[in-house]
């Protein structure tokens, strides 16, 4: 199942309202990172979070931006090299956007729903710190301009014969 649905899940079980909550995703690595493009955490404004973009540094730094935009400030895209910003020995460099979860319930929705149908859906992040939402099937998937767009698709199967 899809981050974003599973933390649409538990903002709901635990009485938390998407409009005060801001979601981080990792958009870019370059080198030694502790994690991929497309990794994503959920934070309250109160502090509370669920997922992960890698631990550490980079998450108390992200942690502390996410708080803002989840308690109204404006979102947008951080770029943090691990070693020489915050002294962490992965070495790389990650860039992540932060920005209000938004209309989070529509986005899972679709996604739970393309899953149910074993069909793709397109993710569309915008880089300008606006709330992910979901893109036209034909969208070329990768980092552009102005967003990361990523083709969501339902898990594979497996047939065993033998």
């Amino acid at each position: 199942m899809h981050p974003l649905v599973l933390f649409d899940q538990a903002l709901a079980a635990a009485g938390v309202a998407p409009r005060d909550v801001a979601i981080a995703t990792v958009v870019a690595v370059r080198g030694s990172t502790p994690r991929h493009v497309g990794a994503r955490m959920a934070v309250a404004a109160d502090g509370a979070q669920w997922g992960t973009i890698g631990g550490g540094r980079i998450e108390h730094e992200v942690v502390q931006l996410a708080r803002a935009v989840a308690a109204g400030g404006g979102g947008g895209r951080h770029t943090f090299h691990l070693t020489r910003d915050l002294a962490m020995c992965c070495g790389g460099t990650m860039d992540v956007v932060v920005a209000p979860a938004g209309e989070l319930g529509a986005v899972a929705a679709a996604l739970a729903a393309a899953a149910a149908a074993r069909d793709r859906a397109t993710l569309v992040t915008p880089l300008a710190g606006t709330p992910t939402r979901i893109g036209a099937p034909t969208c070329i998937a990768g980092l552009t301009d102005d967003a990361l767009v990523e083709h969501v698709a339902p898990p594979e199967r497996a047939v065993v014969f033998g």
